[in-house]
């Protein structure tokens, strides 16, 4: 009996445990079955990313090549630009070439119309003199043929309101109209407000823009800036024959029939109009710097009330002050420019037993820069001996402008008056001589004034 139970107690015990296997294969084959759709799943995802790295393979492998291409194109685009501009640099120069030319021409050509004025003068003596002798010439040096009246256009009528048969000396036609009107009067003329009103009545009825007032010495030359068709008070530009300008050359280039364009020529002449007055202004601060300039001055150098013994006080200071600025400035330039002169210069001096200090150049280079306002710098020579330095005009010892005493530590600076009787007076330095500025311009006016006497 004990047995028989045994036995179905172990039975049980096998079924239970069949009975639980059972279950749990039932489980792992759900599980099974869930996971095999992920499974699957996994392996769409690896192919994807397979498709994936091959797709940025080719994308890397055609963005390789494409930064190739660019580049080679780039470089084409850069060969091409930088061939494109060699041409245009060179067609440049060419032209430079060319107008460097022209201007040397036109300069020569002035060069000699100056030097006839000066040596005939005195002989024309009449209007139509003036515009024979120098105004056509002036004309043709401007490349206009003088005879051809299609072009160059003398007696041009024009009639002002009801006065008939008025008539400008000569009008410049440009693609058969007027641009350039020209009123000529004798070479005593001073060419005052009385011609130039009556070349401004011209000016209304006449569809110019320019307009030159001449003696055949002084072309003085109007534009209308300031109110369309009514020619201006002041000119724009004024050449002198007898004292001629090269820095005005350029400006006066423009007129020329080669290179005349009316735009470009009323542009230029608003800047020279207005630089024209700025520099008139500025020589009038610097001659005698008026009360509002003082002031202006004073706003940013001087905190106190500008009263006016503040004012008149500060005057002459600022007045030194724009002439030592103006000094300094020639005398850096004269400085850099010649100092390349200096040692050969230096060098021919210690054959003659002669050391030229840097002190004496500078000296001597101060005097030059002082004496730019009233004469000519390249009339200035420098003679240095063993006693002292002297510095001449017109390299003329009968001529002598004043003399530096540097060759001791006391260091003196030699003037001379009327008589040539010389003054020492001591100097601390080459800077010091600034402080006679006006003793050794004065020398000046001596030998010149006694020389046109």
């Amino acid at each position: 009996m004990c047995d028989e139970q045994a036995l179905r107690a172990r039975i049980a015990g096998m079924v239970a445990r069949i009975e639980s296997l059972s279950k749990d294969r039932v489980a792992r084959d759900e599980e099974l079955a869930r996971l095999r759709p992920l499974a699957e799943r996994a392996e769409h995802l690896e192919e994807r990313i397979r498709d994936l790295e091959s797709q940025i393979d080719a994308l890397q492998n055609s963005l390789a090549e494409a930064r190739q291409s660019a580049a080679s194109v780039e470089q084409v685009k850069v060969e091409t630009r930088t061939a494109s501009l060699n041409a245009d640099l060179r067609r440049t120069l060419r032209a430079a070439d060319k107008t460097n030319v022209t201007c040397t021409d036109f300069a020569n050509k002035l060069s000699a119309l100056a030097a006839r004025v000066a040596k005939q003068v005195d002989t024309v003596q009449t209007e139509e003199a003036a515009k024979t002798a120098f105004v056509m010439p002036f004309i043709q040096a401007l490349g206009y043929d003088v005879f051809d009246p299609d072009e160059v256009v003398p007696e041009f009528i024009a009639d002002v309101g009801a006065k008939k048969g008025e008539k400008i000396d000569y009008a410049i036609h440009i693609e058969g109209k007027p641009a350039i009107l020209i009123e000529c009067k004798a070479c005593s003329n001073q060419l005052n407000d009385e011609p130039a009103g009556q070349l401004r009545r011209y000016f209304h009825v006449v569809e110019s823009r320019i307009g030159i007032l001449t003696n055949g010495i002084r072309y003085m030359f109007f534009a209308d800036l300031e109110k369309p068709n009514i020619m201006d008070k002041k000119p724009f530009m004024e050449i002198d024959l007898l004292d001629l300008n090269e820095q005005l050359l350029p400006e006066l280039k423009k007129l020329c029939k080669a290179s005349f364009e009316l735009d470009a020529m009323i542009s230029a002449a608003s800047a020279l109009k207005y630089m024209r007055e700025i520099k008139a202004y500025c020589e009038r601060q610097m001659s005698c710097p008026e009360t509002g300039f003082v002031k202006l001055i004073l706003g940013e150098v001087y905190s106190g009330m500008k009263t006016q013994q503040v004012v008149e006080q500060f005057t002459p200071l600022i007045k030194r002050a724009l002439n030592e600025v103006v000094n300094d400035r020639i005398y850096s330039r004269l400085n850099s420019a010649m100092t390349a002169g200096t040692e050969s210069t230096i060098e021919e001096q210690d054959n003659n037993g002669v050391v030229t200090s840097q002190e004496v150049w500078d000296g001597y280079y101060i005097v030059r820069a002082i004496l730019h306002l009233v004469v000519d710098i390249e009339r200035v020579f420098m003679r240095d001996t063993k006693s002292y330095c002297g510095v001449l005009l017109d390299n003329n010892n009968r001529k002598p402008i004043c003399r530096l005493y540097f060759n001791h530590s006391k260091k003196y600076l030699g003037l001379f008056g009327p008589n040539k009787i010389e003054t020492k007076v001591a100097i601390d330095g080459v800077r010091n001589i600034y402080d006679h500025a006006e003793a050794i311009r004065a020398a000046i006016g001596y030998y010149d004034s006694a020389t046109e006497a």
